[in-house]
């Protein structure tokens, strides 16, 4: 999807105006989500050093079951990173979970570390042309941390 804002606040919104659109979430879990990753923005949101990536991430209570948005920003947008310059985003990741729900916390846990430790995966995200592409992309990931798991547990 693509994603129109020049800041947090309007990024946010847009892409979870997108989610009532598609009748993934409610009006008032769309408030809920916003006011968690407003309210502790400078917790919540994470600006990769030079990847242009910004991952924002929440739980809450009334959701079924765990979101994941990949947003190409089409506005000139600077946001401070983590370690203090500023850098124009060019991908907007959201991510929700259900409080409470370990499962879904531990699997979007393991996508935001694999956004962190792995340089490919954010530029395959920015680059990615097609939602299709992003999905597959994401889902040879959680294969990947799942395939791990389950060696480590045998």
């Amino acid at each position: 999807m693509t994603v129109k804002g020049e800041k947090s606040t309007q990024i946010i919104e847009y892409i979870l105006k997108n989610l009532i659109d598609k009748n993934l979430i409610s009006e008032n879990q769309k408030e809920q989500i916003k006011e968690r990753l407003l309210k502790r923005e400078s917790l919540g949101k994470i600006v990769l050093p030079n990847k242009g990536f910004v991952i924002y991430h929440c739980t809450i209570e009334n959701i079924d079951f765990p979101l994941v948005v990949v947003g190409k920003v089409i506005e000139e947008v600077k946001m401070k990173n983590l370690v203090g310059d500023y850098e124009k985003i060019r991908t907007a990741f959201l991510m929700v979970a259900p409080e409470g729900d370990r499962e879904g916390i531990e699997v979007l846990g393991d996508l935001s570390m694999s956004l962190i430790e792995r340089e490919d995966l954010v530029n395959t995200l920015n680059e990615a042309q097609s939602q299709k592409e992003v999905k597959e992309k994401i889902k040879e990931v959680l294969l990947k941390k799942f395939y791990e798991e389950i060696k480590r547990i045998i």
